[in-house]
């Protein structure tokens, strides 16, 4: 076998030379700055390896929009939900990333619950979601999601480490003072090896990182997956009739060793 590090100098030396190296990694990551296409203008555009979700009752009504955006000089992505039977606003993106111990464990976001655009009187949820895959199957135990959501009219962070009722954590309704027009960062840890799972919430303002939760799965049953197999961004639909929408805001999403 020929050791990595030498690989390492080949990859330097041989374009040197006009020659092409390319080294695959078992522990691929992803890294998604919501930067490619033109500022204001659609995210689905045929080249785009996110799409918009358009199965089933998960049929999305024309009006769900997802837009690119710049801010300063953060790029990011507005995604729009209209109100309807079924259909959450959701973007989605098929990957296969390892996970194991020291591989795709870090798992982390930047959201804006409420975008400018909105006043934020129909906010339901805005989460980001991975599907799990094991030996080639969809993996139930797999799963992991995290975000925002209201409980009883009060702002929850929370996050789903499985498919069991017993996976879901959630900050306790009225503890948590938040402001919804502000940029937060979420941040997983999780470890299939063990089976624990860390996620940390920080409100971003001002070039300032303020913690305001952090919660285990502790007394969970214990996390496990072995792929990573589909990215999900979601924004709940305001209601199932009428014309209200809601817009959130997702940035600077990475998922890394």
């Amino acid at each position: 076998m020929i050791p990595l590090s030498f690989l390492h100098r080949l990859a330097v030396l041989l374009p040197l030379l006009g020659i092409s190296l390319f080294v695959t990694h078992a522990t691929a990551e992803l890294l998604e700055r919501f930067d490619e296409g033109k500022v204001n203008r659609s995210f689905y555009t045929p080249e785009n390896e996110w799409k918009k979700f358009n199965s089933g009752d998960q049929m999305q009504p024309s009006q769900n929009r997802a837009t690119t955006r710049l801010e300063a000089d953060k790029h990011y992505l507005s995604l729009l939900a209209y109100s309807h039977p079924t259909a959450n606003a959701r973007v989605y993106r098929n990957v296969d990333l390892p996970v194991s111990g020291s591989s795709n464990r870090q798992i982390a976001i930047e959201l804006r619950p409420v975008s400018p655009q909105t006043d934020g009187a129909h906010f339901r949820g805005v989460s980001l979601g991975l599907a799990a895959s094991r030996n080639g199957e969809r993996d139930p135990d797999g799963p992991f999601s995290m975000g925002f959501t209201l409980e009883r009219g009060e702002w929850v962070a929370f996050f789903v480490a499985g498919r069991s009722q017993n996976s879901r954590v959630s900050s306790k309704a009225g503890n948590l003072s938040i402001n919804p027009d502000e940029w937060h960062r979420f941040e997983a840890d999780l470890n299939p090896d063990t089976g624990r799972v860390m996620v940390t919430v920080y409100e971003l303002k001002e070039g300032e990182k303020k913690q305001i939760w952090q919660a285990t799965n502790e007394g969970c049953p214990p996390w496990s997956a072995e792929r990573f197999s589909q990215i999900n961004l979601v924004v709940i639909r305001p209601g199932t009739g009428g014309e209200h929408s809601h817009s959130a805001d997702f940035a600077n999403l990475s998922i890394t060793p």
